[in-house]
C-alpha cells in the first residue's frame, strides 16, 4: 500500500466503499456513485437529474492529482445505465 493519506469528497463519508490499489500509482478512495447521487438529493435538495449532472461534472470532472477519488457505479448489467428508482428509495 502507498501513502495512507487520501483525499477524500467532502460530504460523501457514507457513500465510502473502499480503497482502490492501482500498480505503481497511489492508492485512492472509492466512492459509490449512486450512494453520492442520493446524499446530494437529501442534503441538497436536489432532483434526481440535477444530482446526475451536479456529480458528473463537479465531482467526476475534477482532477486533483494522483490521488483524485474513484466514483464506481455498482452496475452489474454493465450497460451504464443508473435507475432512477433506486435513487429514489
Amino acid at each position: 500500500m502507498s501513502d495512507p493519506e487520501y483525499l477524500i469528497a467532502n460530504g460523501f463519508n457514507d457513500a465510502i466503499i473502499g480503497i482502490g490499489w492501482r500498480i505503481n500509482l497511489d492508492d485512492v478512495v472509492c466512492y459509490d456513485y449512486d450512494k453520492c447521487v442520493e446524499i446530494l438529493m437529501k442534503n441538497e435538495n436536489m432532483e434526481w437529474e440535477e444530482a446526475i449532472e451536479w456529480m458528473d461534472y463537479n465531482v467526476c470532472g475534477s482532477w486533483m492529482g494522483d490521488k483524485t477519488p474513484i466514483f464506481i457505479r455498482c452496475d452489474p448489467t454493465l450497460d451504464g445505465t443508473i435507475k432512477k428508482e433506486k435513487c429514489e428509495n
